[in-house]
């Protein structure tokens, strides 16, 4: 239905970097809205959203973690992790009905047996045990607002449970416990808690639609009416609708965009899209890599991705609401998976929200401090699970040209998924892997010569096999002509005698040709080999003589 490259190969540009720089300033939502593909803030500049999820909507209906640390240690490490806005989660139940909301922190842990919760938020957050479960939330809101965190309301359930499963009575309108009307009862609530709170910026009107009972018709009927609630009550909001099959599938939207009674609306309309390593059905533990990684995106771009492109009637931001990965490394699945997210979500440059902040559980699915292993967090709460992790996750911060520029210009980068850096040259001529934006280097791709420039005088070249590769002057050498090939179109070839060779790199060691890595549909299949070493893509980033910006309002 829709061709990947018309987003994925832009033209290019090179001009000189700039020193690196990160600016977090406080956003509200009285400065959001929609620009076409972007949320960009009253004066027309770009805001990318680099969120974490906080869990707020599982049986005892407080956000987790509050037994194992204080909030402002917990809020500091959200903010030293490098995100600028939380997707909190909550539960309709929580909102609409007393005998749910109106209990105390202490009478809802004390209901579920949870003593060792109990004494930990006791211990940690003395203030919180006498709040009903209703305030408790709402100053864990005025919390992250001190630390300028910007706020999306996520309505994750209506009855607090763990989500999601087909039938769990939780998916769709209409079901078990999914009455329509509570739900907007529930969307009122919040958008009212808003009011109060600038920092919150969107209201996530519900995850994951799913179910026997899901119809594109009812899906459509639903998010108008929720929209249109949320909007009555605070028209400053954004308003975040995921798709079908769990936020996987927005389809239907090509043909027959979403329409508003009100249609200031359509000016605070984000879709959301959730993607994890099982939601394609592809064999991403096994298989040739650059195969699986190239039918996702495409699966991916036919779904959601559509949404992003200019000018149509349906273009509109995407959030990534919901993609992780094991923290320990120990699901190779996962691993191989987000190599694949990595290259999308970098060249696609989509706003995101990371599952999930919390390390640990009050109790889950009847375990109690359960550890959440793709948490961001220690069990603990005290440290970052996986600190390369997030220096890797680093990468999709830094944004596309905003739709209003001020003087920013634009350059493109060579940007390296498996590791989340970027190449840069030395000044011995050899190629190395840095920090995006810190010192890595500007490029552009001759389509015409396949010429890899490097500052408008130099080019890249491949010596030998096993060899560094290095710039040099001379656009006339053997190895300087570069083709993009394999099935993910994201290693980089070129012909050294009777020999085809790929750019190869590892954090820390020179950028090297070696032989082309799983090039062909038979290859790698059966192996633990993946090509990831040698994938590499130009993206397009925004630079001034203040630095290279990353964008939070």
């Amino acid at each position: 239905m829709f061709e990947l490259k018309q987003l994925l190969f832009p033209t290019f540009c090179a001009i000189i970097i700039f020193p690196f720089t990160l600016d977090l300033p406080t956003v509200s939502s009285e400065t959001l809205s929609v620009s076409s593909r972007w949320i960009v803030d009253q004066s027309g500049a770009r805001v990318k959203l680099a969120c974490v999820n906080w869990a707020g909507h599982l049986e005892p209906m407080l956000p987790e973690g509050l037994d194992k640390q204080p909030i402002s240690n917990i809020t500091d490490l959200i903010v030293s992790s490098g995100f600028n806005c939380v997707r909190l989660t909550w539960a309709t139940y929580m909102f609409t009905r007393a005998e749910f909301g109106g209990q105390t922190v202490g009478q809802s842990l004390s209901s579920f047996g949870l003593q060792a919760a109990l004494d930990g938020v006791t211990n940690y957050n003395p203030n919180f045990t006498q709040l009903t479960l209703t305030e408790a939330y709402t100053e864990v809101v005025s919390e992250l607002g001190k630390k300028g965190l910007m706020i999306i309301l996520d309505n994750h359930v209506s009855k607090p449970s763990w989500c999601c499963g087909y039938s769990d009575g939780n998916g769709f309108w209409g079901d078990q416990f999914f009455d329509p009307a509570e739900w907007l009862m529930g969307l009122e609530a919040a958008a009212n808690l808003s009011l109060d709170h600038n920092n919150v910026i969107g209201i996530g009107l519900r995850n994951e639609p799913r179910g026997p009972r899901s119809n594109s018709a009812d899906w459509r009927k639903n998010i108008e009416s929720g929209a249109e609630t949320v909007h009555k009550v605070n028209d400053h909001l954004l308003v975040c609708a995921g798709g079908l099959s769990f936020s996987a599938d927005l389809s239907f939207l090509f043909r027959e965009p979403l329409t508003f009674s009100t249609p200031s609306i359509r000016q605070k309309l984000v879709y959301e899209l959730h993607w994890y390593s099982w939601y394609s059905g592809l064999p991403y533990g096994s298989g040739n890599l650059n195969q699986i990684c190239s039918s996702d995106m495409k699966r991916v771009m036919d779904a959601v991705g559509f949404l992003l492109t200019p000018d149509q009637p349906y273009t509109s931001p995407v959030l990534v609401s919901e993609f992780g990965l094991d923290q320990g490394g120990r699901d190779p699945t996962g691993n191989r998976f987000f190599d694949c997210f990595m290259t999308f979500a970098a060249k696609l440059d989509l706003d995101h929200a990371l599952w999930a902040l919390q390390g640990s559980y009050y109790e889950r699915n009847g375990v109690r401090d359960l550890d959440e292993t793709f948490g961001l967090l220690t069990h603990t709460w005290d440290a970052v699970r996986n600190p390369g992790f997030v220096q890797r996750l680093g990468a999709l911060k830094y944004p596309l040209p905003s739709p209003v520029t001020f003087g920013f210009t634009t350059y493109s980068a060579i940007f390296h998924p498996a590791t989340g850096l970027c190449v840069s040259a030395r000044a011995n001529t050899s190629l190395v892997l840095s920090s995006c934006g810190r010192g890595s280097s500007v490029w552009s791709y001759d389509t015409t010569t396949l010429m890899i420039i490097f500052s408008e005088r130099s080019v890249i070249s491949a010596p030998g096999e096993g060899f560094p590769a290095v710039v040099t002057h001379d656009a006339g050498c053997k190895g300087c002509q570069w083709n993009v090939v394999g099935g993910a179109q994201l290693q980089l070839q070129s012909q050294v005698g009777d020999k085809f060779l790929c750019l190869d790199g590892t954090s820390g060691t020179d950028i090297t040709a070696e032989t082309c890595l799983c090039l062909e549909s038979s290859q790698c299949v059966n192996s633990a080999q993946v090509p990831t070493s040698q994938w590499f893509q130009f993206i397009t980033m925004q630079s001034s003589q203040a630095g290279v910006t990353i964008s939070s309002a």
